[in-house]
């Protein structure tokens, strides 16, 4: 036996090791969508692999939840350092270290209900003349600690995935409110663990000289039964969260859709004042070349001159600087134009509207891309927005372009930039509207960034 302890304890070591990269693997795995500096992930991981590879060897002992709340802090603490210029979102890196933690020992859990069932067909398998070897429980040792590790990896990775499809697309921080209904549940499972190493405890105890797979072989799958309703709750209740968050989401973008209407209307009612401007002027144009007419005919150019300068400026102010074909997009341009002469932005314009297009779906493309535009420009040292449109056969084009500082962080999930606005609940549905929009005209968006300058693309197909 002597000579095989050796081999025993290269097994377990390797073992050891291997796990430990598994679960690292997962723990990343959870997080990548929901931290900004993805380039360097895999320190998390690295982290949590080093402390619980360390803690495994410590002279004294730590107890399983101990050592692995330390190693799990560990890879918190990274996530802290690596996103501390990006936006720490303490409560929801707080939230998914707990599910790691949590999902990791439910899914193991499980897993190791299975142990007996694997190890007792592996004796019927080896111990063909019930002559069992002090070899034979080497090569079943050998061959449990080589299931052990795809086993382990298939149940923790399942978890991790199942936990990260059910928190979706959940980039935004979590509430103080949010957090705490999230995190009862998890305190009162990792609390339930403790109670279940007692009583573990209790039935080795009472079990001692006894076969306890044979005596108590049913409640393996009871207990499997248990960890797997225990880790069902899990993804329901943050299902149940995302619910929510869909829901007042979806509130919010009805608000924004409602503003946009009003934003139409108030366009609309613009055109109408210019128009009635306009007709004013054909009205009183007879009128205005009778008193032009007498000035000059009084020889009073210098009188003449200030009146047709009174007559070009009211002229000016009943029409849109921009014309693009259509009055609704022609006062939405000229307001960008306002406003970019408003934070001294260079503002050009080569758009032609398109009678194939509906003007309402056409105002909420300009509104929204205009609106990031100029935000995004303002903060610059040299803004500028461009916009353009143009055909290519039955497709129709939009480009806007602008200048902007910084990077962008992108949504796994949604491929779109993240906003930069702190309100993060009321902000960032402008290009999702425009997706929107567009793919309503078998179209979609292109977002690209070069040199400092964020372009956006919005391709509507045309009949």
């Amino acid at each position: 036996m002597e000579k095989l302890d050796i081999y025993y304890e290269i097994i377990v070591a390797a073992g050891n090791f291997l796990s430990r990269l598994i679960e690292a693997y997962c723990y990343c795995y959870l997080i990548k969508p929901y931290m900004r500096n993805k380039g360097r992930i895999w320190t998390v991981g690295a982290a949590y692999a080093a402390v619980m590879y360390a803690l495994k060897y410590m002279p004294y002992y730590i107890p399983n939840f101990c050592a692995y709340f330390i190693g799990v802090a560990a890879g918190f603490a990274v996530m802290l350092l690596l996103d501390r210029k990006g936006g720490l979102k303490i409560y929801q890196k707080i939230f998914l270290s707990c599910s790691f933690f949590l999902t990791r020992w439910l899914a193991l859990a499980m897993r190791w209900t299975t142990y007996e069932f694997i190890n007792e067909l592996l004796i019927k398998l080896v111990d063909t003349d019930k002559n069992m070897t002090v070899y034979d429980d080497f090569a079943i040792f050998v061959c449990n600690s080589i299931i052990d590790i795809p086993l382990d990896f298939i149940f923790v990775f399942s978890a991790v995935w199942i936990i990260r499809k059910a928190y979706a697309d959940g980039d935004e921080d979590l509430t103080r409110a949010e957090f705490v209904m999230l995190s009862i549940p998890m305190i009162s499972f990792a609390l339930n663990y403790n109670v279940k190493k007692f009583y573990e405890g209790r039935y080795l105890a009472d079990a001692r000289d006894k076969d306890t797979f044979m005596l108590y072989r049913g409640h393996n799958f009871e207990f499997f039964v248990y960890y797997a309703f225990m880790f069902a709750a899990i993804p329901a209740i943050i299902m149940m969260y995302r619910k929510i968050k869909q829901a007042q989401k979806k509130e919010l973008e009805n608000e924004r859709y409602v503003g946009q209407l009003e934003s139409i209307k108030r366009h609309i009612s613009e055109v109408e004042a210019l128009y009635d401007d306009i007709r004013g002027l054909k009205h009183d144009i007879g009128n205005h070349i009778m008193t032009l007419e007498c000035l000059y005919d009084k020889k009073d150019y210098e009188e003449a001159q200030l009146y047709l300068g009174k007559l070009k400026e009211s002229f000016d102010k009943s029409s849109a600087e921009i014309k693009s074909g259509n009055p609704v997009t022609d006062v939405i341009l000229t307001q960008g134009l306002k406003h970019a002469r408003e934070i001294s932005a260079e503002f050009g314009c080569d758009f032609h509207y398109s009678d194939e297009i509906d003007a309402f779906d056409l105002s909420i493309i300009l509104n929204n891309a205009l609106d990031n535009a100029l935000s995004a420009a303002a903060e610059c040292d040299q803004p500028y927005v461009k916009i353009a449109s143009y055909r290519r056969g039955n497709s129709y084009m939009i480009e806007v372009k602008n200048s902007f500082n910084g990077s962008i962080a992108y949504n796994e999930t949604t491929g779109l930039p993240q906003t930069t606005k702190a309100d993060k609940r009321r902000h960032g549905f402008g290009l999702e509207s425009i997706r929107k929009t567009a793919r309503k005209y078998y179209g979609d968006i292109d977002i690209s960034t070069k040199d400092g300058e964020f372009t956006l693309c919005v391709l509507l197909m045309t009949q």
